[in-house]
């Protein structure tokens, strides 16, 4: 008689078979397999026509889409999921074909992780040096990314903070510019200039023209591990920066934003922050892990240990907010005494 499996094998089933649900899902959105389906129902050899690809492996992938709850099958012919006709059509406003892409790059460097921690370095490097000398396919897929992947996140800080008060933001390392667009339209009397290096604000420069914002946006290139902030700022936001260094690096930031805020000034600083445990929730505690396979000295901090070298910096009346669903990240905001 056959020893019957263990009650937990299909959780460990489950968990180890993860990475063939992101493969077809993101297979499928790099075929391009979902923008024929925008415009209503058809079969796979219509897909299939429509892409210029074997209809045999079009037809099993829709099928795995299908089983995954990405695309509905009635008969021979396939329909997009809300889901999947929000966001992964090209064409429609939620694209996001350029996340997509750099969700390729994360699920490679995963698949390196071993050689990471053997190696006790980076396997897929996203450091500035590395931008420098990127190639313009790979700094368009980075900046426009950083955007569609903000767009969200930065509404929701717009609605947990009230910059009302505030007439000068500096953006810190702001990438697409997405957090000072979103937190400008939302407070009206606001400006903001977003300081990052050069090759990234060759494309910030032109989401801040497309999104109509050059009257209230500026950029300022500049490295913020050597070069100063400059002064007067009211606010100063630093999004998804701090997990990319280490400790040492993250003090003289903070030290940095402090001397450029006026007195009364605000720091948000945002990001992904693990419980103080370190072991939860999931994915925080993930995205630790994949901060080490692509910045030398990358880690998500708990915001216990951000509001304690905010304290060193001179800043007080520290806060964490937590960001609601779907997002999991956390927002913490202090101010410089007045």
């Amino acid at each position: 008689m056959a020893e019957a499996l263990p009650a937990e094998m299909p959780v460990l089933m489950e968990i180890l078979g993860g990475f063939e649900r992101s493969a077809v899902v993101l297979g499928a959105a790099q075929l391009d397999l979902f923008s024929p389906l925008g415009n209503g129902p058809a079969t796979a050899a219509e897909v299939a026509q429509r892409t210029g690809l074997p209809v045999r492996g079009v037809e099993r992938v829709l099928n795995a889409c299908a089983a995954l709850g990405f695309v509905t099958k009635e008969g021979e012919h396939y329909r997009n999921s809300p889901l999947a006709d929000a966001f992964l059509v090209k064409g429609r406003p939620g694209y996001m074909g350029n996340m997509l892409r750099q969700t390729m790059d994360r699920y490679t460097a995963w698949g390196k992780m071993p050689e990471a921690i053997r190696a006790d370095a980076p396997v897929f490097p996203l450091t500035g040096a590395e931008l420098f000398h990127a190639s313009p396919e790979v700094l368009d897929n980075y900046v426009h990314g950083l955007f569609e992947m903000g767009r969200g996140l930065a509404q929701r800080i717009a609605t947990l903070v009230d910059l009302g008060a505030c007439r000068t933001l500096l953006d810190v390392a702001g990438g697409s510019g997405v957090y000072a667009i979103i937190l400008c339209r939302q407070f009206p009397q606001l400006t903001a200039t977003v300081f990052d290096l050069p090759p990234v604000l060759q494309r910030t420069r032109q989401i801040i023209a497309r999104e109509g914002m050059s009257d209230r946006i500026t950029v300022r290139e500049g490295n913020y591990l050597t070069d100063d902030f400059g002064t007067g700022f009211d606010a100063l936001l630093l999004s998804n920066v701090l997990q990319t260094e280490g400790r040492q690096t993250c003090r003289m930031v903070l030290q940095k934003a402090f001397a450029a805020l006026n007195p009364g000034g605000r720091i948000l600083v945002h990001g992904i922050m693990p419980h103080a445990d370190r072991v939860s929730p999931v994915q925080p505690v993930l995205f630790s892990v994949f901060m080490m396979l692509v910045f030398p000295e990358g880690e998500a901090y708990p915001a216990e240990e951000i509001l304690d070298w905010l304290e060193e910096a001179g800043f007080r009346g520290g806060q964490k907010f937590a960001l609601p669903p779907p997002a999991f990240t956390s927002l913490v905001v202090a101010h410089k005494p007045a």
